[in-house]
């Protein structure tokens, strides 16, 4: 039994990268409340990787009005398999073609308010670079390699921000454990 049903939806806002919904819905015991939804569509995150270095792009974001450190992320065209669309991710903003590539999970970004789920996958990349393909919202975008140790300091230190990022190398270094026999 889900504790809670959708009695009706209206959409309230809606734009070119996300819908906000206000949902009526009822609790298992009658009462009744009001619940916001914002739906978005998928997207993909590519932890790349070379020997013992993870590479990441620095980008500004309007919502937080700051440069942030992430792993290369965006959005899936609606049948484009999750796999290409890292593919096609990765190398529009790094120019770093896939070498090998492995699925680690799927995940949701924001489950309590949020339609907004997200593919991880771990890549090698190759050591030529092509030209990136930025679009305008990515306009000053870089990328950085930074080794293992690096970057797990750079966590602790409150330098990675970014919540998929983080939870997407959550997935690696499980992955990574369980394949040494951890």
């Amino acid at each position: 039994m889900k504790p809670m049903k959708k009695i009706n939806s209206k959409i309230v806002y809606k734009t070119q990268w996300m819908t906000l919904m206000e949902d009526e819905i009822e609790y298992f015991n009658g009462n009744r409340s009001k619940y916001g939804v914002v739906d978005r569509e998928p997207f993909v995150l590519v932890i790349p990787i070379r020997k013992d270095e993870v590479l990441l792009v620095e980008q500004y974001r309007y919502p937080v009005d700051k440069w942030t450190l992430e792993f290369p992320q965006g959005g899936k065209d609606e049948n484009e398999l999750p796999v290409d669309a890292a593919k096609r991710e990765l190398e529009e903003e790094t120019g770093y073609k896939i070498k090998k590539i492995k699925e680690l999970g799927h995940l949701y970004e924001a489950a309590g308010f949020a339609m907004h789920d997200f593919w991880v996958y771990v890549a090698e990349v190759d050591e030529a670079q092509r030209d990136k393909k930025l679009d305008e919202s990515e306009a000053g975008l870089v990328e950085k390699w930074f080794n293992l140790k690096t970057f797990k300091k750079m966590i602790l230190n409150g330098e990675i921000e970014d919540a998929p990022s983080l939870a997407a190398f959550t997935l690696y270094l499980l992955d990574s454990a369980e394949n040494r026999g951890v």
